[in-house]
């Protein structure tokens, strides 16, 4: 297939950035030039009868998300429509590429294998920036969502005002790895783009665990047994250098689900004993959790304000951080307050049909011995999505790239497997619409509770 190239490109590119790194390249289109190239070799597997354009359930859902978007925009902030639209773009690509260049198994293990092998560079990388001792770093920018880009400038450090030597030079004392990354908050680990974030970069870790679990599983050779053992191990190191609790969460979640498949309720005991001490020093090692978790509380608060605000159609897609000096640092938040009951309707059911048709996959090919790929990646899959689900709860995932790569894997997997059963179909049918009616009740019911009394000091834009 012709597309794979540009895809496996594209999969490098949003992780691991090496024009982060390489001079060279450093102002190099390489999204749009990769994006591009898999384009252009889906159109090609297309015109050689390689494949075809197919169409998964989830396709009619983000159609409707996508333009209630943007009439959200026209109607709240219209003058904010052409960034929004650029914002958009990249991930809906992303999950429309996935889906119409990876039409087969094959082509599913080598995306995922170079998915897996590039976050395994990452938690290498970030395993030595753990380890790395403390440096002073020069602030070169900020962005609008509080990222700092900084540099060393060699000198050792324990405190921040170790580093002040100039008044009208900004500093701050973080841990230097490897290629001049550094570490944020006094020591969390993060890596340059996707994964700045140290609790998106411990996201995007737990939800590759079950993938590569997957691969193992497909073929159980003695490398693949000793590679899943050695990135299950910097796996859980990576994610604790993060110090995410949500992080945590998400890896105990994903590995939990195969621990109890294998070894039952005694294994999953035994993990959680494992996981125990990890949480505790965790825990120990953020003196900001208590105020972590009341900016947390005042952000619900504020989107939840929003949202009465204008129910219908929120305060418009991507217009959050206009009416607050923070993002939502919760998808489904984000989504009711910008786009109102009818957007976090949508996008709700992009998630809602994405779950049934891989955990369709799985009810359907667990006990039948010629579906075994098919069971294997449908359960891989639905426990990426929990993971992901998790993860969501506590970040701004509803438009992010991860969020819908995550989502094509899932349509590339339906598609690659109704090509080899053309019997299975998955619709979304009256009990799903109600039963979608009913989580979207009780996620506003839920939000609404846990936001009562909560007094927000940053106030509005």
């Amino acid at each position: 297939m012709f597309s794979i190239a540009g895809l496996l490109a594209l999969i490098v590119t949003i992780y691991l950035r090496p024009h982060s790194f390489i001079e060279a390249i450093r102002n190099a289109p390489l999204y749009e030039a990769f994006s591009g190239l898999a384009v252009v070799g889906v159109l090609l597997d297309v015109r050689l009868r390689i494949t075809r354009l197919q169409r998964t359930p989830q396709v009619r859902w983000v159609v409707a998300l996508v333009l209630w978007s943007i009439l959200t925009l026209l109607i709240r902030a219209p003058r904010a429509l052409g960034g929004a639209l650029s914002s958009m773009i990249t991930p809906l690509s992303v999950f429309a590429v996935i889906v119409e260049g990876v039409q087969s198994f094959t082509g599913l293990h080598l995306l995922t294998g170079t998915l897996v092998g590039s976050i395994s560079i990452v938690c290498l990388l970030m395993i030595h920036q753990g380890l790395s001792p403390f440096g002073c770093l020069v602030v070169k920018d900020v962005s609008p969502h509080g990222s700092l880009f900084a540099v060393p400038d060699g000198r050792p450090c324990v405190r921040r005002v170790d580093c002040e030597v100039q008044p009208d030079v900004e500093y701050v004392c973080e841990r230097v790895g490897l290629l001049g990354i550094s570490s944020v908050a006094h020591g969390r680990v993060r890596y340059p783009g996707l994964l700045l974030d140290p609790n998106k970069l411990a996201l995007g870790v737990g939800m590759a665990v079950p993938l590569f679990v997957a691969l193992w599983e497909l073929r159980r050779t003695l490398s693949r047994t000793i590679l899943l053992a050695l990135f299950l191990v910097v796996a859980v190191a990576c994610v604790y250098f993060t110090r995410s609790r949500s992080g945590i969460m998400v890896l105990a979640a994903t590995l939990g689900i195969y621990v109890w498949r294998w070894y039952g309720w005694r294994g999953l005991v035994a993990a959680v004993g494992l996981f125990a001490p990890m949480v505790i020093f965790v825990l120990a090692s953020r003196p900001d959790a208590a105020a972590s978790s009341t900016e947390r509380h005042e952000i619900l608060a504020m989107g939840m304000q929003m949202f009465a605000s204008s129910p219908l159609v929120g305060v418009g897609f991507g217009q959050f951080v206009a009416h607050y000096y923070m993002t939502a640092h919760n998808s489904y938040l984000l989504v009711l307050s910008e786009l109102g009951l009818p957007g976090a309707f949508l996008w709700s059911g992009v998630v809602y049909v994405t779950f049934k048709m891989v955990l369709s996959g799985v009810r359907r090919y667990r006990n039948r011995e010629e579906g075994a790929p098919a069971a294997t990646w449908s359960l891989a899959l639905v426990t990426a999505m929990g993971g992901l689900m998790i993860g969501s709860l506590f970040l701004s995932m509803s438009y992010d790239v991860l969020f819908w790569l995550q989502l094509g894997l899932c349509g590339a997997f339906y598609l690659c497997t109704t090509g080899h059963d053309p019997a299975w179909r998955v619709r979304m049918e009256g009990r799903d619409f109600g039963l979608l009616a009913l989580i979207n009740g009780a996620l506003i019911a839920g939000l609404t509770w846990t936001t009562r009394g909560v007094a927000i000091s940053g106030g509005p834009r």
